[in-house]
């Protein structure tokens, strides 16, 4: 995924134009669950506090899931330097974790388009 650190809006197809909005370094030996990075970063990006995130993000995505796969017993340090990464939409936001343990979110630059 296209990935910007200047700020500049970046295109993730469809001709689409994304912002970054927030973003969130996980780290899975001080952080406790990733669900919980995600939501603070979708709360983040919505302006809202994590627990007011509607609907709740364990009805959006398989935070477990993603920790497991990413940063479960099975992944050691050079398979977490990969560049893996699972994208979802949670409202009209786009979110990107990465299993480099950035958790990243998007607004589209004209809202209704994406």
């Amino acid at each position: 995924m296209p990935d910007r650190s200047d700020g500049a809006p970046v295109t993730l197809g469809r001709n689409v134009r994304w912002n970054r909005v927030a973003q969130r370094l996980y780290d899975p030996e001080d952080d406790g669950e990733l669900a919980r990075a995600i939501a603070f970063a979708v709360a983040d990006g919505e302006g809202v506090d994590p627990t007011d995130l509607s609907p709740p993000l364990y009805e959006v995505i398989d935070a477990d899931g993603i920790e497991q796969a990413f940063f479960g017993p099975e992944t050691t340090g050079s398979a977490r330097d990969g560049t893996a990464r699972v994208e979802f939409r949670y409202a009209e936001l786009l979110v990107n974790v990465g299993s480099d343990g950035w958790v990243r979110v998007y607004e589209p630059t004209e809202p209704g388009r994406a």
